[in-house]
Parts: C-alpha cells; structure tokens; sequence
C-alpha cells in the first residue's frame, strides 16, 4: 500500500483498526497494538480504543514473527490471539472458537489453513512458544509458517472456517490497492 498506514483504510465508512477494536474489545479487556506508538491513530468513537496498549516491537525488523515475540512478552495471558491489522472482515464467533483451541494445555498454536497454506495473522498462540521463538529470532529465523509446523497445533481447515465464514472473507487482508478496491466493494455487499 506504498507506505500507508493499512490500521487507518476506511472500509464501510469505518477504519480497518475501528472495525476490529470493536470485535476484539468483545473478546478480552486486555488488547494490545505492536507497532511504532507514535504512528497508531486510536479511534476515538464508541469508545474503542480503551484499554488498548501501543508497544514498540522489542526486535526491530523482525516482521511478524518479532511483532509475536512482543506481544507474548507484553501480555499476562497465557495465549494470545494474534491478527493483522489489514483484516476487515474480522469474525468474533471465529476469533473465540481460535482462542478456545488454543486453550488446551497440549496446544501451543491454533491456526486456519486453506488452500493458501497457513494464516498465522490470523491464529492463537500459547506463551509456552516464547523460548522457540526467541531461539528462532537469534538465528534471524523469521519465517511464522516454520514455527507452527514445529509446534503443537490445531489446524483449521475449509469446512471448519466455513460454519464462521461462509462467504470466505474473513481471512482477506489489503496488501495492495487492488485489494483495498476488493474490500471497498465486499463492505457494500454486505
């Protein structure tokens, strides 16, 4: 998206980060951003963005894997469920049922899997992940995809994410303006 911000993209009439800060509010009192404090713009309707922690991401230029990294440092949880900031589509029945697979003490990651592969933006992971992660980040391993396929791990596959998403959009993200155009025009559909 050349540089902006994707958290600010108006979908629908509301922000990407407004329109999921009013779903992840719903799923937990304890939400955080990871990303450079002076550069996320809180909305300020409907009270969204109360709560909500902005930190700095403890590795710079350790892409999401490191952005992981922060988030299961900063938060006092056991898991967390970690998503993008570029997804508008955003589903709270499926964001709870992710943090309900993640629960059992022999999970350590849930995450969808279409034919796209892994959707680790998208996913629940345990704190129990930290000293692989970290020994991941020191070998500058950053790849999210290698962690989950050495954790223990739920996959969620095409008929499960379907009784969540049946019209298939909650696993979009805007990476382009093609995409963005895309989200524009789904939003209107809706």
């Amino acid at each position: 998206m050349h540089g902006r911000d994707k958290g600010a993209l108006d979908i629908g009439g509301r922000s990407i980060l407004s329109r999921q800060l009013e779903i992840l509010q719903a799923l937990t009192p304890e939400l955080l951003i990871v990303a450079d404090p002076a550069r996320v713009q809180l909305p300020s309707c409907r009270g969204e963005g109360a709560g909500v922690r902005i930190v700095a991401d403890r590795i710079p230029d350790a892409g999401p894997l490191g952005g992981l990294y922060t988030a299961l440092v900063e938060t006092t949880a056991p898991y967390l469920v970690l998503v993008a900031c570029d997804m508008p589509f955003l589903a709270l029945p499926f964001l709870q049922h992710l943090a309900a697979r993640v629960r059992d003490a022999e999970t350590e990651v849930a995450v969808p899997v279409t034919a796209d592969g892994y959707h680790p933006l998208c996913a629940a992971y345990a704190r129990t992940l930290l000293p692989r992660i970290q020994d991941r980040l020191a070998r500058r391993n950053l790849e999210m995809t290698g962690l989950i396929r050495e954790a223990r791990r739920v996959e969620i596959g095409p008929d499960e994410l379907a009784r969540f998403d049946p019209e298939a959009l909650m696993l979009c993200n805007v990476n382009t303006p093609h995409d963005y155009r895309q989200a524009c025009s789904r939003a209107i559909d809706r």
